[in-house]
């Protein structure tokens, strides 16, 4: 917002005119790059967004957008202004930085065939504005400031924000002074008195990225406010734009504890087979019922050692099927049936030969397992 309108605090004669040499509708040089704060940090999973506004025609009202899988209802809520102007426009307006007008708001426009002031604003395209309280047709954002409110679906879910680019956001004046600001762009959640994120006032026609530190979260809506709500005090023009929004994705819970019934050895399972929680097992990549398997248990090898795993593996599998924790013999398991792909039960693999050498350790670990001295205990 770049002009001065006459209120009662306003100065006049010589005053105003070195005034309005200075303000909003002169070139400001805009102050050196600062050193951005860091981003706050995206929670693997989170759903994010950016919401921008140039989806919307110059001068259309923003009542919803979306972000983060959730729809967004916008709404305004202006200051009243000196005087006790009141501002009745309640819907918050795109605003093309690309426009030809209104030429009331060149600090918000970049072209340089109408003065823009906004050289940066050159990319942004539409940018979210509080309608001035005569239109948007020759005034586009009121210098009165408020308040742009964002309200998620309810129970969407739980939300920060990681970032947003605020524009305009001119420079501080004093409380006797007709270009008093208030306060500049400020991020607020859930109706907090504390804002979450402030813009710095780098002078008329700037833009800036705004990080929100610590990622602070919301459930019910999040806000922008602008300007001072105590009357004739506030000029609160300026816009928002690329509005970074993450949905917190709840991990799953984590899988109970195992219950860890107790371990059986490959005599327990081969005289039991009621106590068997499969119909059906599989080993090296071959599927056995109980009554096969049992039989191979306890069938007389010979010196073959293939019917010595086969009847350790097997037991090992149904240990961990009734629920004893399964992490110190998975990986034991997992070798064991790989190497009876290749070996299955009948191979003639003697114990002297450089492929039980291979496998012998970890035979030997899945019987302790299977006697109960690892991660599970042994059945009573």
């Amino acid at each position: 917002m770049i002009s001065l309108r006459t209120t009662s605090r306003y100065l006049t004669g010589a005053a105003l005119t070195v005034l309005l040499g200075a303000c909003a509708d002169g070139a400001v040089t805009a102050p050196g790059d600062l050193a951005a704060p860091p981003l706050s940090v995206v929670a693997a999973g989170d759903v994010c967004s950016t919401i921008d506004f140039n989806g919307f025609t110059h001068g259309a009202g923003v009542t919803t957008v979306t972000a983060a899988g959730t729809t967004f209802a916008v709404t305004a809520v202006p200051y009243t202004g000196a005087n006790n102007e009141v501002n009745p426009n309640t819907v918050a307006r795109a605003f093309d930085t690309d426009a030809l007008s209104p030429l009331e708001d060149r600090d918000l426009l970049w072209k340089p065939e109408i003065g823009g002031l906004c050289a940066a604003c050159n990319g942004l395209g539409r940018v979210l504005v509080i309608e001035d309280p005569r239109g948007f047709a020759t005034d586009g954002d009121s210098r009165w400031g408020g308040v742009m409110r964002f309200t998620p679906v309810a129970g969407s879910g739980t939300f920060y924000v990681k970032q947003f680019t605020a524009v305009d956001q001119d420079a501080q004046g004093s409380a006797s002074s007709p270009y008093f600001e208030g306060m500049p762009l400020s991020l607020f959640l859930d109706n907090s008195t504390t804002a979450a994120a402030t813009a710095q006032r780098l002078g008329n026609g700037t833009v800036q990225t705004v990080a929100v530190a610590g990622t602070p979260t919301f459930g019910t809506s999040f806000e922008f406010r602008i300007g001072n709500p105590e009357v004739g005090y506030d000029l609160g023009s300026g816009a928002l734009d690329n509005v970074e929004v993450c949905r917190v994705t709840v991990p799953p819970p984590p899988p109970p504890p195992p219950s860890n019934p107790g371990t059986g050895t490959q005599g327990y399972w081969k005289n039991h087979p009621n106590a068997w929680p499969t119909s059906t097992i599989m080993i090296g990549g071959r599927s056995y019922s109980v009554a096969a398997a049992i039989a191979l248990m306890q069938a007389d090898g010979k010196g073959d050692k293939t019917y010595n795993l086969f009847a350790q593996l097997v037991a090992a599998k149904l240990n961990v099927a009734i629920g004893n924790d399964a992490s110190c013999i998975s990986a034991a398991i997992a070798a064991a049936d790989a190497w009876m792909t290749t070996y299955p039960v009948g191979s003639g693999v003697k114990a002297s030969s450089a492929a039980w050498q291979s496998i012998a350790a970890t035979f030997t670990r899945l019987d302790e397992y299977n006697n109960g001295r690892l991660c599970a205990p042994r059945r009573s």
